[in-house]
C-alpha cells in the first residue's frame, strides 16, 4: 500500500516574507475566531497536478470553494484545495514553517504563471504536512498532507486560518469514517 498525502491549496496567505504575511497570512495564534461560511463548488477526482511544486503530474483530489467571512458586507472569496496522497517534498529555502493554531504548516508565494491557478488574484500557498499524526483516524490520517491556496487580500488573515482549521477538523472527521484511503473527500459545506 502506497503511503499518500494531501495538498490543499487555499488562496489567502499564510506565514511567508513579512510583507506578504501582513496582507494575506494567517496568524499563528488563536485561529477559527472568524465566523465564515465556505460552500464546495466543484470537485474534481483525480486531478493531475499541484501548484507551488513546478510542472508536477501528482495526482490528487481538487476542490474549488466559496467562502464568505459573516461580516457584514463581505464578499467571497475563491478557494483552492488540492489533496494528493503521494509524497511531497518541501524544499525548506521556498517553503517556509508556520503554525495555525498547533497545526504546523509550510507556506510560499504561489510561483507567477503556475498553470495550476488562474493568473489572478495572486495567490500563497499553505501545506500542511501530516496534520493527522497523532488523531489515530480512519483510512491512514497519518499519511496525508493539506495544502490550501489562498487568494492574496481576499478573506483576511482571521478568515483564512478559521478556514483552513475548519476545513482540516472536517476533512479529519471524514477520513475518520472512511475504509480506505479512496474514500477521502471535502465536505461540501465549512462554517465556523
Amino acid at each position: 500500500m502506497r503511503a499518500f498525502r494531501i495538498l490543499f491549496c487555499a488562496a489567502i496567505a499564510l506565514s511567508p516574507p513579512a510583507a506578504v504575511l501582513a496582507q494575506s497570512a494567517p496568524r499563528s495564534a488563536a485561529a477559527g475566531n472568524a465566523g465564515l461560511r465556505a460552500t464546495l463548488r466543484r470537485v474534481v477526482s483525480p486531478s493531475r497536478g499541484l501548484p507551488g511544486f513546478g510542472p508536477n503530474a501528482i495526482e490528487g483530489l481538487f476542490a474549488e470553494y466559496s467562502v464568505v467571512p459573516s461580516e457584514a458586507g463581505a464578499v467571497a472569496a475563491p478557494v483552492f484545495v488540492w489533496a494528493s496522497r503521494e509524497a511531497v517534498w518541501f524544499d525548506p529555502v521556498v517553503w517556509k514553517a508556520g503554525a495555525v493554531g498547533t497545526r504546523r504548516y509550510r507556506g510560499r508565494q504561489a510561483p507567477a504563471g503556475d498553470p495550476e491557478l488562474p493568473a489572478s488574484p495572486t495567490f500563497f500557498l499553505v501545506a500542511f504536512d501530516r496534520p493527522f499524526a497523532a488523531g489515530g483516524l480512519g483510512a491512514l490520517p497519518e499519511e496525508w498532507t493539506l495544502v490550501f491556496a489562498l487568494p492574496e487580500g481576499g478573506l483576511g488573515p482571521a478568515v483564512a486560518d478559521a478556514f483552513m482549521s475548519a476545513l482540516l477538523d472536517r476533512f479529519a472527521y471524514f477520513l475518520s469514517l472512511a475504509k480506505s484511503p479512496d474514500d477521502a473527500s471535502f465536505p461540501a459545506l465549512v462554517e465556523r
